[in-house]
């Protein structure tokens, strides 16, 4: 259902807009959690070490593909707010060529390459064979993901955060029972997993696009609509490739993070392959609330409505966010190390202390990274890609700081330091950027 965010009130509006994507991000989750669950309960430590060793290249180079496709839902909402149908259309039919030929680039270099990048992260040995069967499988896939992504992304700049919330939940049903199927029944082993992860995908996006072609009118497209429009190409990649490079630089301070981890050995990869997942779900919240204001902001930006733009950020932090980061808070404190055990079927001691540990240090700064994705999703709706893109400069120094500099004088706790060093870093720059572009929009106000 489209919905057109600028007007009422804007808290009601982003919460109601929010609820789908929680659940919806939930069980984007669930993905990667069965996967995690299942093969530590049925293949052991090593095979869950393999697949959380490739975490990192794999939010590299799918963050890539879910950030170009989430600068084209930037453009595209700006269009719709500004009720340029034409202009909506335009944006994307050009948007979809654009996901065809990154896929098809980022495939091509990803498949051949995917050994050699797990062994310059250092993945330790006995982890590398199926860590390398896991990642390929995904690479293989990216088209999927891309398509899923780009077709969400459409679907959200028009409002409507409820119908790619149908599909994934119908995924995530498929996705537990190909890892059933394929692992326990087949014997596939983590190739099991990562096809279930891929196919999953695969059906989500179809169905998003059956949907979108039925039920959205104002997206019934021509044949004028295809012809090629280079200032819409510009627009959209001015848009598109800041915001993936801005989730690539992210994950390249991951992937320094990772190889930090690896060298701490096969347990310390555990423990924080299982902390990390279930931190994301805890933590799920915070990004969804920020993609929420960024849809409010993008539509209210091109109806030039700057008021509402404010009020949206301030009841979003002080009414959403923050609350959030003390529940989440609460329930790490009293509910750490059981949930840890779920994911191994006889957990080791050294395991839950140190999951336990990045747990403590992690939430502890949750405030940061929600203060962080609401005004990066405001840069971001505004037209402004470059700001959050130095921001991911910055996050990479804080976590390469945690990563290399920090473990030398206090050990792992120093590794479990880097992402809130990183968020705090980020902070630093989007918040002064946001108030500086709001001082002289109300110049620009004035003045007319």
């Amino acid at each position: 259902m489209i919905k057109d965010m600028t007007q009422g009130n804007p808290l009601k509006l982003i919460l109601l807009f929010s609820i789908p994507l929680l659940i919806g991000n939930a069980f984007q989750q669930l993905y990667n959690v069965v996967d995690t669950l299942i093969v530590g309960r049925t293949l052991g430590a090593n095979p869950l070490a393999s697949v959380g060793a490739v975490g990192a290249l794999v939010f590299a180079i799918i963050g890539f593909c879910f950030g170009m496709s989430s600068g084209f839902g930037v453009i595209i909402g700006q269009r719709f707010g500004a009720k340029d149908e034409a202009g909506l259309r335009r944006s994307v039919t050009h948007s979809a060529v654009l996901s065809v030929i990154a896929t098809i680039i980022l495939t091509a270099i990803c498949v051949p390459c995917t050994r050699t990048m797990l062994r310059a992260m250092r993945t330790p040995p006995e982890l590398l064979e199926n860590a390398v069967t896991y990642l390929r499988i995904l690479f293989i896939g990216l088209g999927a993901t891309f398509f899923y992504n780009t077709l969400s992304a459409i679907i959200r700049a028009l409002g409507d955060s409820r119908t790619p919330l149908y599909f994934l939940i119908l995924s995530s049903v498929v996705n537990i029972l190909l890892d059933l199927l394929f692992i326990l029944h087949f014997g596939m082993g983590v190739a099991g997993a990562a096809w279930a992860t891929v196919l999953s995908q695969l059906l989500s996006a179809l169905c998003c696009l059956w949907f979108v072609s039925r039920h959205f009118p104002i997206l019934r497209l021509r044949r004028s609509d295809w012809q090629s429009d280079n200032r819409m190409y510009s627009d959209l990649l001015k848009q598109a490739i800041p915001m993936g490079f801005h989730f690539s630089i992210i994950a390249l301070g991951a992937v320094i993070l990772q190889v930090a981890v690896n060298d701490f050995g096969p347990t310390a990869v555990a423990g924080i392959t299982i902390a990390n997942k279930i931190s994301l779900i805890l933590s799920n919240p915070l990004p969804t609330f920020g993609i929420a204001l960024g849809t409010f902001v993008a539509q209210n930006y091109g109806a030039q409505q700057f008021q509402r733009i404010r009020q949206g950020i301030t009841q979003t932090l002080f009414g959403l966010s923050l609350p959030w980061c003390l529940i989440a808070g609460i329930i790490c404190y009293f509910g750490d190390d059981a949930m840890t055990q779920l994911f191994l079927k006889e957990p080791d001691a050294e395991v839950l202390r140190l999951a336990r540990i990045y747990f403590q240090t992690v939430v502890s700064f949750y405030f940061a990274i929600a203060t962080m994705f609401v005004y990066r999703n405001v840069m971001q709706s505004v037209g402004l890609p470059l700001w959050p893109l130095v921001a991911a400069v910055i996050e990479l120094l804080g976590r390469m700081s945690g990563a290399v500099i920090l473990p030398k004088f206090i050990g792992y706790r120093g590794v479990c330091l880097s992402s809130p060093l990183a968020w705090i870093g980020a902070c630093v720059i989007l918040i002064p950027a946001y108030y500086l572009w709001s001082h002289r929009k109300n110049i620009e106000i004035q003045k007319r």
